[in-house]
């Protein structure tokens, strides 16, 4: 899939190309494993 789409640098994507399409965003898989949230530590002065 990744194969058939041409490949866009930072210097195309400034000249104003930009992918054919927008392909499917995959918010969560199934066989994904999760992303951990980011945690603030404690601020202590």
């Amino acid at each position: 899939m990744l194969g058939d789409a041409p490949v866009i640098t930072g210097a195309d994507y400034e000249r104003g190309e930009r992918p054919p399409s927008r392909g499917p965003v995959v918010a969560q898989a199934a066989d994904a494993c999760p992303v951990p949230a980011r945690r603030a530590g404690e601020v202590t002065r």
